[in-house]
């Protein structure tokens, strides 16, 4: 039909305008070639303003709607089991790593694989634990986290990993990590650059450099785990995230009483996890504090060299039955002696319990030399 006030339109035109594929309302961008060719000897040619239109041109004319970018997160899926792709084996750089920031610069190919000491302070609340998960569901984990920072600042997620394997919900003040990665960056610059890509829930206490080979879950001598309870009537807000709320009072004598039986080595299956697949459940407590008040905060103090998984839950959950009357103290050892998880206390919540710090080898040899190790206050505040 013709055009109000114009002439015709030619069949040809509305073709020609259809197979533009430009946006409405904006001026047609000319072709670029693409290297390489396409089909026949007839360059493969993409439009600036195609990837506002939703798709990418080709020289045949049509837009490739359907197709996706590749998932920028290669890499990750190899951290899961404490694996890792160690730097300059698959280096993200080669295929377009995130840019980095204004001043710091992706590592280069010549920069020789460094080993790092990290301290790490997160807040569990939003993490499904430290390690990476294998499976399509994409887990948000501190591993993952933290190799995703890694990566933009030297190209490569590097080889990651850490003194201990919090779980979904466990905070951490001194969590410890060895890094295997290539990069320049002295350790000042480096905890500079990763924190400036950190999301506010995870961040890098210190760093230093250690020797290569030098690895944080076979270096680890002892951990020191804190739980953190509000015993008054009233709920307290300030202290949702990170307390764990008993309304009933409880007795700390009876409550200190009862972990006299908890230190030392002992055969800690009536306190593991369901289904856990420890090799032996002989573990050693080395130390196990009860401090503040009823009707206020009460903290408990656990220390170890290493813990069976919920181990630090169930023995809280445990005296909280005691200090609430409804077992005697004595119950302790024989909950221990009877080797049977359904005899002890529940599980406490996760969202209370705080990995304080991690006692290992280089902290150890630096406190030998009389010199700072890069550790996390025990005394300071939580939360």
């Amino acid at each position: 039909m013709p055009r109000a006030g114009g002439a015709p339109r030619a069949r040809g035109a509305r073709s020609a305008a259809r197979g533009t594929g430009r946006c409405p309302g904006r001026l047609r961008r000319p072709r670029v070639p693409r290297p390489g060719g396409g089909r026949g000897g007839r360059g493969r040619t993409v439009r600036a303003d195609a990837a506002r239109c939703g798709g990418v041109r080709s020289g045949s004319g049509r837009t490739n709607r359907g197709r996706s970018l590749p998932a920028r997160r290669t890499g990750l899926a190899d951290l899961a089991g404490q694996r890792s792709v160690a730097a300059g084996g698959r280096a993200r750089a080669a295929v377009g790593g995130p840019p980095a920031r204004s001043g710091v610069s992706v590592a280069s190919g010549e920069s020789s694989l460094r080993t790092f000491r990290l301290v790490l302070e997160y807040v569990g609340r939003d993490f499904e634990g430290w390690q990476v998960q294998a499976g399509a569901r994409g887990a948000r984990t501190v591993q993952g986290v933290l190799a995703e920072a890694l990566e933009s600042v030297t190209g490569s997620p590097g080889r990651i990993r850490g003194a201990g394997r919090t779980d979904a919900g466990v905070h951490a003040r001194g969590q410890v990590a060895s890094v295997r990665v290539a990069t320049g960056l002295e350790p000042a610059v480096l905890v500079r650059a990763l924190n400036a890509r950190l999301p506010r829930d995870l961040a890098v206490r210190g760093a230093a450099e250690v020797p290569e080979g030098w690895d944080a879950l076979r270096e680890a001598r002892g951990k020191h785990y804190r739980y953190q309870i509000w015993n008054e009537a009233g709920r307290s807000p300030l202290r949702a995230d990170c307390w764990h709320h008993v309304r009933e009072p409880l007795s700390l004598s009876a409550m200190r009483s009862a972990a006299r039986a908890f230190v030392g080595t002992h055969d800690f299956a009536s306190m593991r996890a369901a289904g856990s697949s420890a090799k032996t459940t002989l573990r050693t407590v080395t130390a196990l504090r009860i401090e503040g008040a009823c009707g206020a905060e009460i903290v408990l103090d656990v220390e170890g060299a290493g813990f069976l998984r919920y181990m630090v839950r169930n023995l809280v959950g445990t005296l909280i039955e005691i200090g609430r009357g409804r077992w005697p103290p004595g119950r302790a050892a024989e909950i221990l002696a009877s080797c049977d998880r359904g005899r002890a206390g529940p599980t406490a919540p996760a969202h209370a319990l705080v990995l304080v710090a991690v006692r290992d080898s280089w902290s150890e040899d630096r406190r030998a030399a009389g010199e700072s190790a890069v550790l996390v206050d025990a005394g300071g505040p939580v939360g």
